[in-house]
């Protein structure tokens, strides 16, 4: 049971207003230019968004070591006000270097492994309830208002989520662990660096599949289920939104059990669990299978998120967390994006069969990460 404190209420809290924000933002940009004219600036949206993380987490440890993470905090949320003419690419940016911040922040603020086990799974529940609330948030508000009044709503809670982020980071414990970081590298080096880890590379490969496979199909389920069995846009919200809270929630029920085989091997099982649901959604076009098989593989995504984040938080040294964990975040980022570029090279004709073909590429990934990594939780 986690025990609440000061710096953990702050912290959910400060994640809970960024993220929501975040969100709201991409969707407040994407409503206001959602006509036909305008298809590929909300593409572009995206893709700038992916961009800026990317770069976040490349440059994190070296830009942390001159400004200090209370200062990335903060001006990660005042910034993304002034660039907001950037908007996609400043959000990706500057929200990347705040999840990288929170990331290395857990470890420091809580007193044992299991309070981490239980910050680290309650963050990343806000952080998906975000993704999945934050658009809601963003359409509600601009119904009622113009852009600008709802963009100085979302800065408001973004600044205020930067008040709380510093009131953590200016805590006596936090300080003095902060201030024995080693000399920043660059994202791609520490990349080679965290791979050179062998415990650490063997649990990564069956995660890097795992994302690449999910970031595929949640462009390619668009098409499949609006354009090829012509579902209507209602049951694709209704898909996304089950997806999306079963990915937000799943973490709370299957982490510790799934824990119990092992991190390392836990997670590789999640991907296992990941594959079987993309090869069942390949050979379905029934609606109810297909909202059933999403939950489940959301369910295990979810959790395999979780595992592998306590999992990198407890297996890094706290003098290499400010280099390797934005690694880390960059490892997923590119995954994702080659995840997104392998979709571009699908047609609709040849959906099932890589949906298949990815699935079982994950399958194999995880049983083989689960067979070499099987250490029981009392080893771990």
């Amino acid at each position: 049971m986690l025990k609440i404190n000061k710096n953990n209420s702050y912290l959910f809290l400060s994640l809970l207003l960024g993220s929501f924000s975040d969100e709201a933002a991409q969707m407040i940009f994407a409503l206001n230019l959602s006509n036909v004219e305008h298809i590929y600036i909300t593409s572009l949206l995206l893709i700038l968004g992916m961009v800026g993380g990317i770069i976040a987490n490349t440059l994190f440890s070296q830009i942390s070591q001159k400004l200090g993470i209370k200062k990335i905090i903060l001006s990660s949320f005042i910034y993304s006000q002034i660039l907001y003419l950037f908007i996609a690419f400043s959000l990706g940016l500057l929200g990347g270097m705040l999840w990288s911040a929170v990331l290395i922040m857990v470890p420091l603020i809580t007193q044992n492994e299991e309070e981490l086990n239980t910050v680290n799974k309650y963050t990343h529940l806000i952080r998906n309830m975000g993704f999945m609330i934050g658009p809601i948030i963003g359409g509600f508000i601009s119904s009622f208002s113009d852009h600008q009044t709802a963009l100085f709503l979302v800065g408001l809670s973004t600044f205020l989520a930067s008040l709380v982020m510093v009131k953590v980071s200016l805590h006596s414990s936090v300080q003095q662990q902060l201030n024995i970081s080693k000399k920043a590298i660059n994202g791609f080096h520490s990349i080679y660096y965290l791979l050179l880890e062998r415990k650490i590379r063997y649990v990564l490969l069956p995660l890097i599949f795992t994302i690449i496979s999910i970031s595929t199909l949640s462009v390619l389920i668009i098409v499949y289920m609006i354009d090829i069995i012509k579902l209507d846009a209602e049951k694709y919200g209704l898909y996304s939104a089950l997806f999306s809270l079963s990915l937000a929630v799943s973490p709370l029920i299957l982490t510790k059990p799934i824990s119990k085989l092992g991190e390392a091997c836990g997670a590789c099982i999640s991907a296992t669990f990941i594959g079987v649901g993309l090869c069942m959604l390949s050979i379905t076009e029934n609606y109810i299978l297909m909202l059933c098989w999403g939950i489940f593989t959301a369910a295990f995504n979810g959790t395999q998120n979780t595992i592998m984040s306590a999992f990198m938080l407890k297996n890094i040294a706290i003098e290499h967390r400010e280099n390797y964990m934005p690694a880390y975040g960059l490892i997923l980022q590119i995954s994702v994006f080659i995840g997104f570029l392998l979709s571009m090279f699908v047609s609709s004709q040849q959906i099932h069969t890589t949906f298949t073909l990815l699935g079982t590429l994950t399958v194999t990934a995880g049983l083989l990460g689960a067979y070499v990594n099987y250490r029981p939780a009392t080893q771990n």
